[in-house]
């Protein structure tokens, strides 16, 4: 019991240490093309899933403003 919940316990950290790397680097690109950043845009990336920052990060090359990234 002990063995498997410290296995699902590592795959969370596995996944969450994936989403923050993806929003890390979907900020880093953001900065570059943009310049600073707004606190909303930060705090929407830091709460983002890390299907939604795929998907952000697909639509960034597509983009003009960066407001356009957040448009549904």
């Amino acid at each position: 019991m002990l063995a498997d919940r410290i296995q699902e316990w590592g795959e969370e950290f596995k996944r969450e240490g994936l989403r923050e790397g993806e929003a890390q680097l979907l900020l880093r690109q953001l900065r570059r093309r943009f310049g600073e950043l707004p606190v909303w845009v930060q705090s929407r990336l830091q709460q983002a899933p890390s299907e939604q920052l795929e998907r952000w990060g697909e639509r960034l090359l597509e983009i003009d403003t960066l407001e356009a990234l957040f448009e549904d």
